[in-house]
């Protein structure tokens, strides 16, 4: 179950807090940001709070494009990706693991897309996120 670590709507997350927060996977948050910057352009980084039950959530834009949510968890973070049908089918034609391929093809289908979720918390995870991102960009 996703435990969102802000859970205080008047302590919006900055970049002291999300140091401390995820701890050792800090560092892959910032991988994450820096290739996609560097391969796709400047981001925008839209925070918000949703509730007590959804805590804050970051939204991340690349080309004005809704890219992904992050949400920040004791010690790693969710990237949370909303997946249009192209971009469902360039997942499912892709190298990703297929536990995420699986995911994906049994997740709901909303008016806005398919919803995969990832819990990064090692390396390999980075390399998913940004495999993910490239296609939804792509797409």
């Amino acid at each position: 179950m996703l435990s969102g670590i802000f859970t205080s709507s008047t302590t919006k997350p900055d970049r002291r807090l999300l140091t401390e927060a995820l701890g050792g996977t800090y560092k892959y948050w910032r991988e994450i940001k820096s290739n996609l910057e560097k391969d796709f352009g400047p981001s925008k980084e839209e925070w918000k709070f949703y509730g007590k039950n959804t805590w804050w959530v970051m939204k991340y834009i690349i080309k004005n494009k809704n890219l992904f949510y992050f949400t920040p968890c004791d010690k790693y973070f969710r990237i949370s990706f909303i997946l249009g049908d192209n971009a469902v089918a360039a997942v499912e034609q892709s190298d990703l693991p297929n536990e995420l391929i699986s995911e994906l093809k049994n997740a709901k289908k909303f008016v806005e897309g398919r919803g995969l979720h990832l819990d990064v918390k090692v390396q390999s995870d980075v390399r998913n996120v940004l495999k993910i991102a490239a296609i939804k960009l792509k797409h």
